[in-house]
């Protein structure tokens, strides 16, 4: 059985997918992959192991579904704006998870402000060089966000979407995990990608609803 399953989630970036999955399969541990595609376009992704195609844009909820049916140890959620510029990422992350199994990992995190207000709290971000240590975290933020699938079978994910406001899913997954780590092995190893004013924070209420998830559940 193959150890990792990686799922690209993506909408309208597709020369940016396209990147990712070119680069995913040149990788030297070769994973499982997975696509959960919300784009309207009719599009070549290539060959993957499993796609859906979901019309109309679902956002990110679906991925978590799809990421309970894999079937390898590890699994890799990767947003359509972030890629490796190596072809050891996945190996690396394995080797990580395999000595840290509870633990929630990805290059980018937040610590909470002591009042639990998200907005203002402090960025933990290997891309943007802020740190290049190993380093704890309230929250790992999910556009590349990696972890043991298990977690996601035991959980009702089914009804993750309806029960809070939108696109904080990826704050209730935070909640799943004690150990929550931005390991260097993501220093130089990920860069952006283009992406315009469709991402998720810049929509006016992205960051209020935010504040309100963080301070019920954290």
């Amino acid at each position: 059985m193959n150890p990792v399953t990686i799922i690209l989630t993506t909408h309208t970036r597709l020369n940016n997918a396209k990147t990712i999955l070119e680069t995913l399969r040149k990788q030297r541990l070769k994973p499982t992959l997975f696509l959960w595609d919300n784009s309207e376009a009719e599009w070549d992704c290539g060959t993957v192991d499993w796609s859906i195609r979901s019309t109309p844009n679902t956002m990110v909820s679906g991925r978590w579904w799809m990421i309970a049916q894999a079937e390898s140890d590890y699994v890799i959620s990767i947003d359509d704006d972030i890629c490796p510029t190596d072809d050891l990422m996945t190996e690396k992350i394995v080797n990580f998870l395999e000595a840290h199994p509870d633990s929630l990992i990805g290059p980018e995190g937040v610590l909470l402000k002591k009042d639990g207000e998200y907005r203002y709290s402090q960025g933990i971000h290997l891309l943007a060089g802020t740190v290049r240590e190993t380093t704890r975290v309230d929250v790992v933020k999910s556009r590349l966000i990696a972890f043991t699938p298990k977690v996601l079978r035991m959980a009702n994910i089914a009804h993750w979407r309806v029960a809070e406001p939108p696109n904080m899913d990826d704050l209730q997954l935070n909640t799943l995990f004690a150990q929550k780590v931005i390991p260097n092995l993501f220093y130089h190893r990920i860069r952006e990608l283009p992406t315009g004013r469709e991402s998720l924070w810049c929509q006016s209420d992205h960051f209020r609803l935010r504040d309100k998830f963080v301070k019920k559940y954290f």
